[in-house]
């Protein structure tokens, strides 16, 4: 067996750390230029927009007429109300959409003013935070 010398040991650790260090940069780097040129450049493509939510939009703009609704209201309650539908079991269907988004928005905090803008809030459920009771400072 040979004897490993101080200067050999060092050496080898060098070696060992450049080759280490190249090989992170590699990786972190990602693909290389000519990998990169074989990709296509243009983006996947999108799903397109659910139908259901220009209805949903055009409903409750069309029942709140009278109210003065903030610029996202709408399209933000939309958005919520999808999504809590997707977690729902199939059976569970509201016929109250107006009515949820009543209680989604500030009306009811600030006494039910026409005349001020209404702002959603959050997404009301009762299932899911049934002690939120909007009504109980009118």
């Amino acid at each position: 067996m040979s004897d490993l010398t101080r200067r050999a040991f060092v050496g080898a650790g060098v070696v060992g750390a450049a080759g280490l260090a190249i090989g992170v940069a590699i990786v972190l780097d990602g693909p290389a230029d000519d990998e990169r040129a074989d990709s296509s450049p243009h983006k996947p493509p999108q799903p397109p927009p659910d139908p259901r939510i220009a209805s949903l939009e055009a409903e409750i703009s069309a029942h709140f007429d009278y109210l003065k609704l903030g610029d996202d209201t709408v399209a933000t309650f939309v958005a919520a109300h999808l999504s809590a539908m997707e977690r729902k079991p199939p059976s569970y269907e509201t016929n109250a959409l107006p009515e949820q988004f009543l209680l989604s928005t500030d009306f009811f905090r600030h006494g039910a003013d026409m005349s001020r803008q209404v702002l959603f809030v959050a997404y009301f459920d009762p299932y899911w935070s049934p002690c939120y009771d909007p009504m109980k400072l009118v």
